[in-house]
């Protein structure tokens, strides 16, 4: 009887973690929005008030439309049905290709722009207009960029002692990263490679050249 019992204690502590684990997964499972584009391409209008600091602003109303539109003649937007997500930045070099995708998780939605670059040394803003169904929800901005760039060995008088992500500049010097992970086979003096990576919060100590973000990658293939 006894080892009847231990078992049934068993089976459902078993079943109590898999339920338990089944419904954290599904908690943090990530559903597509859709969305569709807004342009002003056409109209007599331009967008103003904007930074292109790498933000997203959530517009509501009318109102709140007008402070980004200069002119009259744009589209109308159902503002009672949707929501316009618009979306800002400034890339170091030209943009070759961007995406966008709008994903909600838990009670926010993350809006995930992906840009890739051309080594022109030239700087370029960008604006994305996107339309979603109504929501006051909170959206987080996340930027992707897949540029090329050089792996670079900074010694330890520079105080960084580490194989370092070196991107062209719009001023035409290289902007370091500092990877917070890096392969072996990757860890060779000026290999050039093709990197996709995030910006962390984080920054890393190079003494006399001061503190460099620090980037997570997502993918990396030499050139």
């Amino acid at each position: 009887m006894r080892n009847i019992l231990n078992l049934t204690a068993l089976l459902l502590f078993l079943a109590g973690s898999f339920y338990s684990c089944t419904k954290k997964e599904k908690e943090f499972d990530l559903m597509d929005i859709a969305f569709t584009e807004y342009s002003l391409i056409g109209t007599f209008c331009q967008w103003t008030n904007l930074n292109y600091d790498n933000n997203v602003i959530t517009i509501n109303s009318n109102n709140e439309l007008e402070n980004h539109i200069e002119g009259s003649s744009y589209p109308a937007i159902d503002f009672s049905k949707n929501t316009l997500l618009l979306v800002h930045g400034t890339c170091h070099n030209s943009i070759a290709d961007i995406s966008k995708r709008i994903q909600k998780i838990s009670n926010k939605r993350v809006l995930t722009v992906e840009i890739t670059t051309k080594p022109t040394c030239q700087s370029e803003k960008w604006i994305l207009a996107l339309i979603t169904n109504k929501s006051n929800e909170k959206v987080d901005l996340e930027n992707i960029y897949t540029e090329t760039a050089i792996v670079k060995f900074t010694p330890p008088e520079d105080h960084c002692n580490a194989y370092m992500i070196a991107v062209v500049h719009e001023n035409g010097f290289d902007k370091l990263y500092k990877p917070n992970q890096l392969s072996k086979q990757f860890e060779i003096d000026n290999l050039k490679v093709m990197v996709t990576y995030r910006m962390s919060e984080e920054k890393h100590n190079c003494g006399f050249g001061g503190y460099v973000p620090v980037i997570n990658i997502m993918k990396i293939e030499k050139q």
